[in-house]
């Protein structure tokens, strides 16, 4: 079976569990949850090939990444995104504000790391991975993503919370406390929430290094940063 015979397979026989969290559209190695102002991500990924080769195991087998992309958002890296043919967005896991990955509940297998599935050579323990693949969905995946819930939820992460690139499901992607990157995500979170405070200080250190120009190769990212303020300041003389 080829990879993207797999991957169709895996997303068609866990259309239950995906639909039952809510994640409805499939495109590719990608499914979406839609949730208005936010789109969670999940992705089968597979490796280079000489971790295949390090693992001992074939090159069908997969990770499972997923991430939060925030629409209100600019990308601070620069770039649009993609959008499928019913004109929806399908962001890749490169523009998700929050990032993981998911492992296996199964036992370790020697020198194969917990966020690898591996499925065997002739793909006779594929349907076991899947089945496997559904329960992680329905307990761990659901709960990663039960964490970003509401707007409120993710301003209050970005505010407090530590990046964690390692465990069962990290969190990571967003920078360090006090980066432009971290607060590009807090400033425009806050402001979509009507948090204008919190959402001024942010924008406003966000640009305190010089901007973005050299992330994403131009001024658009800073320009939108800059309305926003603007947006803020008026907002808060109307009042």
């Amino acid at each position: 079976m080829h990879r993207k015979k797999l991957v169709e397979n895996i997303w068609l026989q866990l259309i239950n569990e995906l639909s039952t969290i809510g994640f409805i559209k499939t495109s590719g190695s990608y499914v979406y949850r839609d949730r208005g102002s936010v789109i969670d991500v999940l992705k089968i990924d597979f490796f280079e090939g000489k971790l295949y080769k390090q693992w001992g195991i074939s090159n069908k087998s997969f990770g499972v990444s997923g991430g939060i992309f925030l629409k209100f958002a600019p990308n601070p890296f620069g770039g649009d995104i993609k959008a499928g043919a019913d004109l929806t967005l399908e962001p890749d896991l490169t523009v998700c504000a929050i990032r993981s990955f998911f492992v296996r509940e199964s036992q370790s297998l020697q020198g194969i790391p917990q966020y690898v599935w591996p499925v065997s050579e002739d793909g006779l323990n594929v349907n076991l991975i899947i089945q496997e693949l559904g329960r992680t969905i329905t307990s761990d995946v659901k709960k990663w993503f039960d964490q970003f819930s509401s707007i409120e939820k993710i301003v209050e992460f970005f505010d407090q919370a530590e990046e964690e690139m390692t465990g069962d499901a990290p969190r990571f992607g967003f920078g360090r406390k006090g980066s432009p990157v971290r607060n590009l995500y807090l400033g425009f979170s806050a402001a979509a929430c009507g948090k204008n405070d919190i959402a001024r200080r942010a924008l406003s250190d966000s640009l305190s290094k010089g901007g973005f120009f050299q992330l994403s190769g131009s001024h658009h990212v800073d320009d939108q940063i800059k309305q926003m303020l603007l947006k803020l300041d008026t907002s808060n003389i109307s009042l």
